[in-house]
């Protein structure tokens, strides 16, 4: 596992397996769909080259404020959780993120400043793919 760059694991985790971590100075890609996670670590940070997340058919009932602090992270999925909340502060800070994967039927407000159903650019945008699920909130 030394220097790997992806890692994929999918072993009905229900914990994040601290010994990822050690690859801080390599992974790029890290999929850990198919577990039993409902939350990430506040030491994800440490992966400073992670670039990709996948965390579909997990737990997660809101995405994890640790993502807005991880500064390479260009793309994360959330498909097929349990998504209620997504926070708002935390993505202020993902500037790089270009896209976030959380669609789900549970999903119950998407991203916006202090007023989550206000029209911005990327509400708009998640709001329509929101389209295919029963449920889309409104603007």
């Amino acid at each position: 596992m030394a220097g790997a760059r992806e890692l994929k694991l999918a072993c009905g985790l229900s914990e994040f397996p601290p010994e990822i971590l050690s690859l801080a100075d390599t992974l790029e890609v890290l999929d850990l769909s198919g577990n039993a996670l409902n939350t990430l670590p506040d030491e994800l940070v440490q992966l400073r080259h992670l670039r990709i997340l996948f965390c579909s058919n997990n737990r997660f009932t809101r995405l994890p404020e640790v993502l807005g602090r991880c500064a390479a992270l260009s793309m994360v999925g959330f498909k097929a959780n349990r998504i209620a909340e997504v926070f708002t502060d935390g993505v202020r800070t993902m500037v790089p993120v270009a896209l976030v994967i959380a669609a789900a039927k549970g999903l119950l407000w998407l991203l916006g400043g202090s007023d989550p159903h206000a029209p911005s650019v990327l509400n708009t945008f998640l709001y329509a793919m929101a389209w295919s699920f029963d449920g889309a909130p409104p603007l």
